[in-house]
């Protein structure tokens, strides 16, 4: 079925997380959407003014689009209220989240929890960015349990052990601590999304960094190399 017989439909809010040159005047869209997940999309006369204005990161944005298959046709964009302002190192963190969507998601994953939980993080990027590191943590795990990546806490039995992470085991116990060991508090407070102290914010973020590349599947996250300047919490 070709773009023009198809039928037009409005797949929620969305959020656009990458985009690319297509042909002269053209590009290639990924936008994260409420109701239809990570969906790719052919936007025409991307010069324009008006959509040269509205495909920016962190711009809500009402759309529509056409097509049956993995690939749609834009047909229609509007601004579903202004652009959250995202400075400084806050910008890098949402391009980060912008990332790890795009090459975690599929087109047929369910969705609706990490939407929300992708909004919310963009929301106190914005309004609170003192709390970046908390912010990208709250989304990491729960980007990590709606894709079947869940840390399997419940291997953790020893209060008195320490433990190391290994993506093909899981959590392996030992007796006498190390660098890439972790205590049982520690990971029980991780656990529970608790990382207010300095020692389990580091442990919190290096633990994320291991677990998240079993959702990558060999992929490597640009945020994390291209902007080394600033770092990513």
């Amino acid at each position: 079925m070709s773009f023009k017989q198809a039928r037009a439909f409005h797949p929620g809010l969305a959020w656009l997380i990458h985009q690319r040159p297509y042909r002269d005047t053209s590009a290639l869209c990924e936008f994260f959407t409420q109701d239809h997940g990570r969906i790719s999309v052919i936007v025409l006369n991307c010069r324009s003014k008006k959509r040269r204005a509205l495909l920016i990161p962190f711009q809500p944005l009402w759309i529509e689009v056409k097509g049956e298959g993995g690939l749609k046709m834009l047909t229609q964009i509007e601004s579903e209220g202004p652009a959250l302002r995202l400075m400084g190192a806050s910008s890098f963190c949402g391009l980060y989240l912008n990332e790890l969507i795009l090459k975690t998601l599929t087109q047929t994953d369910p969705t609706s929890e990490i939407f929300m939980a992708y909004q919310h993080a963009l929301k106190t990027l914005s309004a609170q960015p003192h709390q970046q590191a908390s912010t990208l943590r709250h989304f990491e795990m729960t980007l990590l349990e709606q894709l079947g990546y869940a840390l399997p806490f419940h291997q953790l039995k020893n209060p008195e052990a320490y433990y190391e992470y290994s993506l093909e085991q899981g959590f392996i116990e030992y007796t006498i601590p190390a660098d890439t060991r972790l205590s049982y508090d520690t990971l029980k407070a991780i656990e529970q999304r608790n990382w207010s102290t300095p020692q389990q914010a580091r442990a919190s973020k290096y633990l994320m960094r291991q677990a998240i590349q079993a959702a990558l599947h060999d992929q490597t996250l640009q945020a994390r190399t291209l902007w080394q300047p600033v770092e990513i919490a």
